[in-house]
């Protein structure tokens, strides 16, 4: 897989299933950016309520968290797929520490994690843009479905809304052993669904590199349960390596 060229923007379809509906755009743009919302048994995975009860990682983590400090020389880590995310709160019902799958399908033409069977409340990779490294060349792209009727890691995401800039995300790879690769967050926006496709900020324009980006992806719930009609974006950059 050839990571994404930061001189041609991505435009990954957000395609948003409402009720059953989806979301055209007239083919004015070869892709839409929005995470599907219906789910198994006509529930809207990104409709409902943004009181929600906390709730646990999707899966157990698989190596402990690393400790504040950070390495006294970054190691050399090469591209390699996902395998455990963390964000780490002060508010222990906040605080995310999941295991990360990989996308079971391309995210190029729609971002679609499982809407079914046991891991629909995890996280996944897409797997056809930037695998993190420290010298990855493009963007990373980690997504995940918010719900108010089943549990998912990015329920605990959204509601920290601007509070998360500033703070850290940590991935570890199948490539990173006992190190982690530390992002800080830059920004946090809520765009509508059918914004996001021309993000430049989010996405690059061909002027700026996307180097060493992560962007978190999912749904924002709304307090009066009605459709979601907006993502809850997370945009990241790579700082350091820490064990």
């Amino acid at each position: 897989m050839q990571p994404h060229n930061h001189t041609s923007p991505p435009s990954p379809k957000l395609s948003s299933y409402m009720e059953g509906d989806i979301v055209s755009h007239r083919g004015r743009i070869p892709a839409l950016i929005v995470l599907l919302a219906a789910v198994a048994f006509g529930v809207a995975a990104c409709t409902g309520s943004t009181h929600l009860k906390p709730v646990p990682p999707a899966s157990a983590p698989g190596e402990p968290l690393p400790t504040t400090a950070a390495t006294p020389s970054r190691p050399a880590i090469p591209e390699g797929p996902a395998e455990q995310i963390a964000i780490l709160s002060s508010d222990p019902g906040l605080a995310i520490d999941a295991a990360v799958g990989p996308m079971p399908r391309d995210c190029r033409a729609t971002i679609e994690p499982p809407l079914s069977g046991p891991n629909r409340g995890g996280v996944f990779q897409c797997m056809d843009f930037a695998l993190p490294s420290t010298d990855s060349s493009s963007l990373t792209i980690i997504a995940g479905h918010s719900a108010p009727s089943f549990e998912t890691v990015f329920n605990r995401l959204y509601p920290q809304g601007k509070k998360l800039v500033g703070r850290e995300v940590l991935l570890r790879t199948q490539t990173s052993g006992s190190h982690w690769l530390v992002y800080r967050i830059q920004s946090v926006d809520t765009p509508l669904k059918t914004e996001l496709p021309y993000r430049a900020d989010i996405w690059g324009d061909g002027s700026t590199s996307t180097a060493g980006r992560l962007i978190l992806v999912t749904c924002l719930q709304n307090a009066d349960r009605s459709p979601s009609t907006h993502n809850f974006i997370a945009v990241a950059q790579f700082v350091e390596v820490r064990s």
